[in-house]
């Protein structure tokens, strides 16, 4: 049976639900992991400023490290909590959506057969990964310090640069590794769930669809207008390259832990099971 323009349309809806509701809680996650740093900053500088303002008095300065790397130890177990709590509302999310998008097409499914290992799996590499921002810094507040007293700059001096230098540096890597596992974790939650609907529908199929943002890979906008006028089987891997035209490499999904860096860190492509009437009408659209 056809495909209604209303039913299309209902679909599309929940096809936008999905991807604006991943990158609420993705932003969210990013917004908390910056105030972590931020407040880790503050409690540094006046840690480091505790020794007056100055040169480095170097008989105090044990104690000072000291506190600093107690500092430093607190905010990785933040970092790594909360990130673990993040991904773990976006995996409920995801794979409530993943049922979302295929009701609405009016497919039937067996309840989500809830299994943690994957997301385990992922919060434990992801738990290290995050760790990474706190052992630069440790490293290179360290080196600031080192260097200024080297120098004979005040604590004041070597305060601003600790801020301006290494923690707007270490904000930046944050916001990537973030964005990458927060939504690495929706696909990986999505890509679960989906796995047990085609069990009982297998004739349905998969595409990808493209972040559009304006750094988007050139190759995954290709990608998502393949797939559009031939959807895949959802078993079948997606053939994608960063640039399009370039070396491609077997993707299960976006951000595929199978990826390479240059496929999948700060992708913010999505992918999505549609029935065979609903690709149909989806791909007469231009």
């Amino acid at each position: 049976m056809a495909v209604t323009q209303k039913e299309k349309r209902a679909f599309q809806t929940k096809v936008n639900k999905f991807i604006r509701g991943g990158d609420k809680l993705t932003n969210a996650e990013m917004k908390q992991q910056i105030r972590l740093l931020k407040r880790a900053r503050n409690e540094i500088s006046q840690d480091l400023l505790s020794a007056g303002t100055g040169t480095f008095d170097a008989s105090v300065l044990p104690e000072i490290l000291g506190q600093v790397n107690f500092r430093i130890d607190q905010l990785s177990a933040n970092m790594a909590d909360s990130l673990a709590v993040g991904q773990s509302g976006m995996f409920e999310f995801a794979t409530d959506q993943a049922d979302d998008l295929v009701s609405v097409q009016g497919v039937s499914m067996t309840p989500f057969r809830v299994d943690d290992t994957l997301l385990n799996a992922n919060v434990t590499l992801t738990g290290e990964l995050i760790r990474t921002v706190p052992q630069d810094l440790r490293k290179e507040v360290g080196n600031q310090i080192s260097l200024g007293m080297a120098r004979g700059d005040s604590v004041t001096e070597v305060v601003k640069n600790i801020n301006n230098k290494v923690f707007k540096q270490q904000y930046w890597k944050t916001e990537r590794i973030v964005r990458t596992e927060m939504m690495r974790t929706q696909s990986i939650a999505k890509y679960q769930r989906d796995s047990e609907i085609v069990e009982s529908n297998p004739d349905m199929l998969k595409r990808w669809l493209w972040s559009h943002k304006p750094d988007g890979r050139s190759g995954h906008s290709s990608i998502e207008q393949e797939t559009k006028e031939n959807p895949i089987p959802f078993e079948d891997p997606f053939m994608v390259s960063p640039k399009a035209g370039g070396k491609k490499e077997a993707l299960q999904f976006p951000r595929d832990p199978a990826g390479s860096a240059e496929n999948t860190i700060n992708c913010g492509c999505v992918s999505i099971l549609v029935t065979p009437e609903m690709a149909k009408a989806l791909k007469q659209e231009r």
